[in-house]
């Protein structure tokens, strides 16, 4: 048990009242208190009742570390450390303590030991005074200035950036409050900034250099006074605006003056210049005063200028916690993803919004964002009502004052309209590969149809009508001409059949595609046909006309889905004919229908269509004078109508007429075909018609020809060969004879034939012969 120090007795001299000690400890706001060696409270004042609410009684006896915070009972421990070793008389220190309702509370401790006669330590003594109200009001003084350093620092950054020179004066001590290096620089007292800023130097010394820089010596005595504007002329011949406005504080009156400095040289040249734009130039001046009092104004409200730029960005706007839940939003991002609002989006986490196959992209890039890189991502995003939209993500941290790390800003833009445009892109140059491939395989096959059409029809001339194998070599001629009809469809996809608008049965087309139009529909889609008889003829190319009519079917079996009804008719008019292609899909609205025949317009999704049929159909109805009309409404399908001027039929007599041999011819004739077979064919038919023929492989055995001597009256040659193209030849033929004239064939075309003679694959001798004699004609 350590000894009891027990004091020395008070002289009788001097009075002690007992009664009014304890009347003093009674009304001290703060707590006297005593503790053993053990630190048990063995005396607490009445205070200790009102701070914390125990009751002494129940305190007396207890270790004095029960009542502290536990999270910081260690760090109390430490700062009594130093009193215990006797390397301090006392200690002083904040510390939290628990009230009995369990509210933290701050308590000053000032405590000093206890020691006995001997000099060893039997316990502490002090005091233990709240100071909780006290320890608030530093904590929000502490967290005002840091927001005053912050609007602070705000205010010099936007000075600095300013195209306008500023500076504050306080008129009452001629002070100069604030400079922008701008204004230095405008008013040519750069060298002066320092002074300035360090108050070296007055606002009068200031007007007074100011007017020594002027070149007609401007009076001082008005310069940079209280709101006005003024215009100065400098010695270099600059203009300089001042424009000077009272700075108000709402709860101290006036702040002082803030002056905008501007060099409005050029603005002056100009008004000097073009006295008719005066009215022009006063409202640009007046836009410009607007200007420099939103920027006053954006410089006392600078979060009023944040949510401004945030609101009117072009982007979606999302801000972020570092752990990725959306904090804030701006208006285009609520439109962009469908949300009511921008509250409804706080709390949501960033992968929520993502489609879960872009999640591990966007989850790769934001660890990276989170590390301080710079990062774009691009990926497939999900709106609110579950729709998906393509977009370019980037990310930046924003720091905070101290250094950290206080939000991240997502970027969002819409790029779905650009991956649309990729996609068409992409299935325009797949369409143009498979145009390629049917092209060069209907070349060749035009080359065998044509050796094969032309010794079936030279065979025929020569057998005897009525005999079997007359019969035979005419089921051939027959079969090449069904073949040929089929590579022009071949060609109608791969757009590479020359135009060549000739008159046909609309009907009889129409049932030649059906079989077509049947594989391309599917099994699940029914297909009729309703041909009027007296729907007529209409002059067309033929190639266009299937590519119409497919185009138009494959379109309403699109827009049909899984099953339903197409229909085909065709139906006779005063003076044309009209052919309608009916679905029983799901129809259009009046905003979808005013935009269906737009280049690259399609309702489909990304990938699954060009937008580029009916746009073609829309051409080739118009390069053929006829009109579309389309009926359609939501819910109740869509009838196409394709509207031609009827044509009367080619006069059967004429067509008899032609059955005839050809007229006998007479000229020589270049034939440059590398084909073995067609040369043949094509050399055989002309010598029969009484032409003089020079057969060559090649365009360079036919400029050969054409440069030795004799004659040659027409060049025949197939625009697809080796080395020399029939177009290079017919060029060079031309510069070397002039007066030859040129007949160019092919399987295909891809170039436009209108403007020269042209023969197209696969062809008959007649067709060869009557070809050749209304050239030479």
């Amino acid at each position: 048990m350590p000894a009891i120090e027990i004091p020395a007795p008070i002289p009788e001299s001097v009075p002690f009242d007992l009664e009014q000690m304890r009347s003093i400890l009674r009304h001290l706001k703060e707590v006297v208190f005593q503790t053993d060696a053990a630190g048990r409270w063995t005396y607490l004042s009445p205070a200790w009742s009102e701070i914390t609410g125990f009751a002494v009684e129940e305190t007396l006896g207890r270790v004095f570390l029960d009542a502290v915070h536990p999270d910081d009972r260690e760090g109390n421990l430490e700062r009594f450390r130093p009193l215990i070793a006797r390397e301090k008389e006392s200690c002083r220190h904040e510390v939290r303590y628990l009230r009995k309702n369990a509210e933290p509370c701050w308590i000053e401790v000032h405590a000093r030991l206890t020691l006995d006669r001997h000099g060893e330590i039997i316990g502490t003594s002090g005091t233990l005074s709240d100071v909780t109200a006290r320890r608030i009001a530093t904590d929000r003084l502490r967290e005002t200035t840091a927001e005053l350093q912050k609007r602070e620092t705000l205010h010099e950054a936007m000075m600095a950036a300013s195209p306008i020179g500023l500076l504050v004066v306080d008129p009452a001590s001629d002070r100069i409050l604030r400079v922008s290096d701008r204004f230095c620089e405008l008013t040519c007292l750069a060298g002066a900034a320092d002074a300035m800023r360090r108050g070296l130097i007055s606002a009068s010394d200031l007007r007074e250099a100011i007017r020594l820089q002027t070149a007609d010596g401007v009076g001082a005595r008005d310069l940079l006074r209280g709101p006005n504007r003024q215009e100065i002329t400098m010695r270099d011949g600059r203009v300089l605006s001042i424009h000077g406005t009272e700075v108000r504080d709402p709860a101290h009156g006036s702040y002082g003056c803030l002056f905008g400095v501007e060099d409005v040289t050029a603005m002056k040249d100009a008004e000097r210049a073009m006295l008719s734009a005066r009215a022009e130039m006063e409202r640009h001046a007046d836009q410009r005063t607007r200007e420099l009092s939103s920027a006053l104004h954006r410089l006392r409200e600078s979060e009023e200028l944040y949510r401004t730029v945030v609101e009117t960005s072009p982007d979606a706007l999302l801000f972020t916690s570092m752990e990725g839940r959306v904090e804030m939003v701006n208006e285009r991002a609520v439109s962009l993803f469908h949300w009511e609002s921008a509250e409804a989006m706080d709390g949501l986490r960033i992968e929520h919004l993502v489609k879960a196959e872009s999640a591990s992209a966007l989850r790769n890039a934001w660890e990276e964002t989170r590390r301080g890189a710079s990062q774009n991502v691009e990926c497939w995003l999900r709106r609110h009502d579950g729709s998906l939209f393509f977009a370019d993500i980037s990310g930046s941290i924003v720091p905070d004052p101290s250094g950290g790390t206080r939000f991240l800003v997502v970027d969002i833009r819409d790029n779905t309209p650009r991956r649309q445009l990729e996609e068409q892109l992409l299935q325009a140059q797949k369409m143009d590969a498979v145009g390629r491939l049917a092209g060069g395989v209907a070349h060749d096959f035009n080359n065998l149809l044509t050796v094969i059409k032309g010794y079936s029809e030279l065979l025929l001339k020569k057998l005897p009508a009525g005999e079997t194998t007359t019969n035979r070599v005419a089921q051939i001629a027959r079969a090449a001409d069904r073949a040929a009809g089929l590579v022009g469809q071949l060609l109608a996809f791969s757009r590479k059949q020359s135009v060549e608008p000739k008159i046909i049965d609309v009907n009889r087309a129409i049932t030649d595609l059906h079989k077509m139009l049947r594989r391309l529909i599917g099994e699940n889609i029914a297909l009729d046909s309703v041909l009027d008889p007296r729907a007529g003829c209409v002059r067309i190319d033929p190639t266009q006309f299937d590519q119409m009519i497919i185009n138009l079917a494959v379109n309403a079996r699109d827009a049909i889905g899984e099953s339903g009804r197409i229909t085909i008719r065709t139906h006779a008019l005063d003076s044309a004919v009209a052919i309608s292609i009916a679905d029983t899909g799901a129809g259009m609205t009046e905003e979808v229908r005013s935009k269906i025949f737009e280049p690259f317009f399609t309702t489909k999704e990304v990938g699954k269509g060009t937008g580029l049929g009916l746009s073609t159909v829309y051409g080739i109805v118009e390069q053929a004078g006829g009109r579309i009309v389309v009926t359609t409404a939501p819910g109740e399908g869509t009838t196409m109508e394709v509207r031609f001027g009827s044509t009367v039929p080619e006069n059967a007599a004429s067509e008899e007429e032609g059955d005839g041999e050809s007229a006998r011819g007479c000229g020589t004739i270049l034939v440059a075909e590398d084909e073995d077979l067609v040369r043949a064919m094509i050399v055989e038919t002309l010598e029969d018609r009484g032409y003089r023929v020079i057969e060559v492989r090649d365009g360079r055995e036919a400029i050969e020809a054409a440069r030795a001597a004799g004659p040659i009256d027409l060049l025949l040659s197939d625009v697809v060969m080796p080395q020399i193209s029939g177009t290079q030849l017919r060029d060079e033929i031309s510069r070397i004879r002039p007066e030859t004239r040129v007949i160019l064939m092919s399987g295909y075309a891809e170039h436009d034939t209108s403007q020269e003679a042209w023969l197209q694959k696969p062809f008959d001798p007649r067709t060869l012969a009557d070809r050749v004699r209304d050239v030479l004609r």
